[in-house]
């Protein structure tokens, strides 16, 4: 996974997953039944969680996503942002979350010349 400020929004760029989860066994199968990825964020210090559902590519996973995800304005214009994804399948299993990835995000205009 990978997030980069693009602007005032975030670039989310990552491959989609290919493989459930090992079973009880230790065995890893391929996956036939990816529904979609969501990319989330979540402001620290704030208990709200936004999230971007992006379609699965194919039922079997491995596409190369790229989605934009729209920042809204924050309250204090400087912030600290966490973001990561999960996937989901057919039947409504979502995975753990990727690992974090934070960004400073910075709505906070200079001052005027003077």
């Amino acid at each position: 996974m990978n997030f980069v400020m693009t602007g005032s929004n975030v670039e989310a760029t990552y491959i989609e997953p290919v493989n459930n989860e090992p079973d009880d066994a230790g065995n890893i199968t391929p996956l036939t039944d990816l529904g979609k990825t969501t990319i989330k964020f979540q402001v620290q210090g704030s208990a709200d969680i936004t999230t971007t559902d992006v379609p699965a590519t194919a039922p079997t996973g491995g596409g190369s996503i790229d989605q934009t995800v729209v920042v809204p304005a924050l309250g204090q214009k400087q912030a600290s942002v966490d973001f990561w994804a999960t996937a989901t399948d057919t039947s409504g299993n979502e995975s753990v979350p990727s690992a974090k990835t934070t960004l400073s995000i910075d709505k906070l205009a200079p001052m005027p010349p003077n």
